[in-house]
């Protein structure tokens, strides 16, 4: 997928009704809330809205973000309220799946999909031998979806091609 449709649909999911309500709903009452800066709400489809009230020296802004909590991608809108900086973050399966589909594409990667627990006995059977001990860190649920992200692809470009 590339730039233009990601953001297109980046685009239409942030101003879709479904979002736009839940913005609106929770914007006045957090408003009012004076010892609250910010505000983080995760949507069915695991995208977050983040909130934040303005500190000295910002402007309003309202991002659209690939990743989360470290956009590797961001598109800036429109201020749709005063005060306040908006953040739409897409995250999750959707950006592993833009992941695979990018590696799948690199003809000199050997590409085999398994589950995280096959994954971790591979990688303790290629270290045992190596090491008395190891810790195993499942990167998505450590460092979120965009540390690693799409980024790893222009890195790992040069060595594979």
């Amino acid at each position: 997928m590339n730039n233009f449709k990601l953001k297109h649909l980046l685009l239409e999911e942030f101003y879709s009704i479904s979002i736009q309500t839940i913005i609106k709903s929770v914007v006045g009452k957090f408003i009012e809330e004076i010892h609250r800066t910010e505000k983080i709400l995760v949507t069915e489809k695991q995208r977050v809205i983040k909130i934040n009230k303005l500190l000295t020296g910002e402007k309003p802004s309202c991002q659209l973000c690939v990743g989360f909590p470290f956009p590797i991608e961001i598109y800036h809108q429109d201020i749709i309220y005063d005060n306040l900086i908006i953040k739409y973050f897409i995250q999750g399966e959707y950006l592993r799946n833009l992941q695979t589909i990018k590696l799948e594409k690199f003809e000199s990667i050997e590409f085999e999909k398994i589950g995280s627990i096959e994954f971790e006995n591979l990688a303790a059977k290629k270290i045992e031998n190596k090491f008395d001990e190891f810790i195993f860190i499942e990167p998505y649920k450590f460092i979120g979806d965009s540390y690693i992200s799409l980024q790893v692809f222009d890195f790992i470009k040069p060595y594979v091609t």
